[in-house]
């Protein structure tokens, strides 16, 4: 079973913690909310086992903080992450 724990201050950035249950993986993610002229994207890493992957997901205007949650929640599972790097934590 997968937790998910958001820290959002003032408006963006936001970040998102996965921490998987015990007797399992633990990984961890990240969301980075930034202005790429002209849309604003965000930017999902993740590690996990000694793997790194990212995804970049467009949202055009600048979201407001319920839109980033809804792509969270609605879209994380069928996000497109790059083929994962092996690195050394």
């Amino acid at each position: 079973m997968l937790s998910v724990a958001f820290l959002l201050w003032s408006s963006l950035p936001c970040a998102v913690i996965l921490k998987e249950e015990p007797n399992m993986e633990t990984g961890k993610a990240k969301l980075t909310v930034l202005f790429d002229p002209p849309f604003w994207v965000g930017l999902f890493e993740r590690e996990y086992g000694g793997r790194y992957e990212a995804c970049r997901v467009v949202f055009g205007a600048e979201p407001r903080d319920i839109e980033v949650y809804a792509c969270i929640l609605d879209r994380y599972d069928r996000l497109a992450f790059s083929p994962a790097l092996a690195f050394d934590p």
